[in-house]
């Protein structure tokens, strides 16, 4: 469920921290997102997303793009103050 404050990673503010509160899909590309360390309390950076491309997160010192399909299943809320 997507509370008030959540959006998808699609409509984030590039360069915006923000912190991963959701993540829906399937078990499988859930697991594959962990892996990848987005988990749910994740903190990442929209480095780029405008545009139809892939989008390009950056995770600790660790940069990975995503397409916007999966992008769209990962749930997040900007970090205001350093807390979500």
């Amino acid at each position: 469920m997507m509370n008030a404050r959540q959006i998808p990673l699609t409509l984030a503010t590039p360069d915006a921290e923000m912190v991963v509160t959701g993540l829906a899909g399937c078990p499988d590309m859930r697991r594959r997102l962990a892996d990848q360390g987005i988990l749910i309390g994740a903190r990442l950076r929209l480095v780029r997303g405008a545009g139809a491309g892939p989008l390009v997160l950056g995770i600790g010192a660790a940069r990975l793009a995503l397409c916007q399909d999966m992008a769209r299943k990962i749930l997040v809320t900007a970090v205001q103050d350093g807390r979500p």
